[in-house]
Parts: C-alpha cells; structure tokens; sequence
C-alpha cells in the first residue's frame, strides 16, 4: 500500500472513529441533518476505497 494511500486512510479511520464516538456518547445532541448529510455524500467513496484496497492486497 502506497504512503499517500495509508496517511489517507488514518486520516479517514480518525474521522470514522470520532463519528463513533459523537454517536454513542452524544446521541441526543446529534444533528441528523449532518449524519445524513454525510450517509448521502461519504459512504460510497469510502466504499470505492476499500474496494480498492481489498482489490489491491488481494483480500477478499
């Protein structure tokens, strides 16, 4: 995996992870325009990228 590639994804693991933890621990405060906001607009590029990295280490 490239290091562009891997800087990348910490950098997307960290935003993943603190979404996480925004939900779990803050659930009443949630702004559900931004979470959908970001299910219409995220998930399928973070999609794409996982399917490359799963096409490019062979994992299936």
């Amino acid at each position: 995996m490239s290091r562009k590639l891997s800087l990348y994804l910490t950098d997307m693991w960290k935003a993943i992870a603190g979404m996480r933890d925004i939900i779990a621990h803050a659930y009443f405060s949630i702004n559900t325009r931004i979470v959908w906001n970001i299910i219409r607009q995220d998930l399928q590029p973070l999609k794409s990228c996982i399917e490359q990295i799963q096409q490019n280490e062979n994992l299936d």
